[in-house]
């Protein structure tokens, strides 16, 4: 469910006021618990409980005065393997209700622009365990005279309750926040305004989430112990400069796009790529160039120094001429022959 409400007043001041409300349920149900035949030891653990191991308990036991004890065994106790379906299974239930409100109001004075929020959320969650069954509660019953937990058999919701107590817990998270701010164009530059922008901002959160108090006191297993506790409070400020964005040019030249035969190569080797594969390298001669790096080097012995050099490959060299000597022959300074 949500709702809002919009009011105009005086000016160009304008204000909000919204409300939501949101609620959720489920269940999940699993198989039922089980004797504990080896044994039960838990761990103390939640905020405000010292992590420590609870006195242990053997297997569970059943004695020969409860009713349900079998007949004729000349026992007078016996270990009990037994899935609780008298019981009924593990069930957990949920049941989430999230609230929410803001308020807004914003305005102009004096060539500002001004803006004030607040709000509130909180989301409650409702976590209920059923059939879960407590260890020692279990043993008390077995070996009571007066009101027995009876094997196999229906018991009294009294009885089942004590077995199987239930579990609840009721987590809560809530945000409080406020922000208010201001902002005004300082400038006008030819590319747009020059605006300048402060606030400050507040919110605080508080997380209560705790598992039900048998199972924080390691006394009841099977069933979650996650927790969260804390408070978060957080204060914030800012200033802004908005300055404009240059986003405009003139015409592209050469130098930003390249010439237009490497642009026209491009296109053709795009379009023409998949039916000749290859083409790139009759089109651009950076890649007939790669392609003659990939030779082997070849030396030549120059005829006026008689020295050895590389061929320089993608670059016409004199015939039989080193660069040295094809230098001061090309200024005339020696007379190669």
């Amino acid at each position: 469910m949500v709702g809002k409400y919009t009011q105009k007043f005086a000016g160009t001041w304008e204000g909000s006021f919204q409300v939501s409300y949101f609620e959720g349920k489920s269940q999940q149900v699993s198989g039922p618990d089980r004797a504990f035949v080896g044994g039960f030891q838990g761990v103390t653990s939640g905020p405000g409980v010292t992590p420590m191991l609870v006195t242990p308990l053997g297997p569970t036991t059943i004695p020969s005065t409860n009713p349900s004890f079998p007949t004729g065994t000349g026992l007078t106790t016996g270990n009990l393997t037994y899935t609780f379906l008298n019981l009924g299974p593990l069930t957990t239930e949920t049941d989430s209700k999230a609230y929410r409100a803001i308020a807004d109001v914003n305005g102009k004075v004096a060539g500002w622009d001004l803006e004030f929020s607040a709000g509130f959320t909180e989301v409650a969650l409702s976590l209920d365990g059923m059939n879960y069954v407590n260890p020692g509660n279990l043993q008390t019953a077995l070996d009571s005279t007066t009101d027995p937990f009876l094997v196999g058999q229906q018991n009294s919701a009294a009885v089942n309750n004590f077995v199987a107590p239930l579990l609840h817990t009721y987590d809560t998270s809530k945000l409080s926040f406020g922000h208010l701010g201001a902002s005004r164009q300082v400038l006008t530059l030819p590319g747009g305004p020059l605006g300048v922008a402060f606030g400050a901002d507040y919110f605080q959160r508080n997380q209560f989430a705790v598992a039900p108090a048998d199972v924080a006191n390691g006394i009841t297993p099977n069933f979650s112990n996650n927790f969260t506790v804390g408070l978060q409070q957080v204060a914030s400020g800012y200033l802004e400069l908005v300055a404009p964005e240059l986003n405009r040019q003139g015409t592209p030249g050469r130098f930003t796009t390249g010439p237009d035969e490497r642009s026209m190569s491009y296109a053709i080797t795009d379009h023409l790529f998949d039916l000749w594969p290859g083409i790139d390298y009759y089109l651009f001669s950076s890649f007939e160039n790669m392609q003659r790096y990939m030779f082997p080097m070849v030396e030549a012995k120059c005829r006026a120094c008689q020295g050895v050099y590389l061929l320089q490959e993608g670059i016409a060299n004199a015939p039989d001429l080193c660069d040295v000597c094809d230098f001061f022959a090309r200024r005339e300074l020696t007379d190669v022959g």
